[in-house]
């Protein structure tokens, strides 16, 4: 499980080098004058924002495909969006969750399926509050 921590501590600091990359590309097309061409620094800024853009997606990809290890795990919500999405951490990892039953920031929630009633979702995770997992019926109801 610490391969997805990994892969989603890569992607972030790639992605954060590749946005980095794009800001040193604005700044040099903004200095330079129209009629310079191209220059070695804006090739410069390329070869450093491609790989970085790429290699990101990459670990992105593997992130999201490694998120099954965690299934059956317990997590912390830390935001709610919407009502039914929430924010979650496992591990140290972030993911999105969707929440059947109302959650609040600081509940724990068990991390269920990928998919919500047979259809895939749009989160990560089908989470479903801790309490209610394992816990007898309430009165009355059957």
């Amino acid at each position: 499980m610490a391969r997805a921590r990994v892969a989603w501590i890569a992607q972030a600091a790639l992605t954060l080098s590749g946005a980095g990359a794009m800001v040193y590309l604005s700044l040099v097309l903004l200095t330079r004058p129209l009629h310079s061409g191209i220059t070695p620094d804006v090739w410069a800024a390329l070869v450093y924002l491609l790989p970085a853009l790429a290699a990101g997606s990459a670990f992105r990809i593997l992130w999201r495909r490694w998120r099954k290890d965690y299934l059956g795990h317990e997590a912390t919500v830390t935001r709610v969006f919407r009502g039914s999405v929430a924010r979650v951490w496992v591990q140290g990892v972030p993911y999105s969750a969707f929440v059947s039953a109302p959650v609040q920031q600081g509940d724990r929630v068990i991390l269920k399926s990928l998919e919500y009633q047979g259809a895939p979702i749009r989160t990560d995770f089908v989470a479903e509050k801790a309490s209610a997992v394992g816990s007898p019926p309430a009165a009355g109801t059957t």
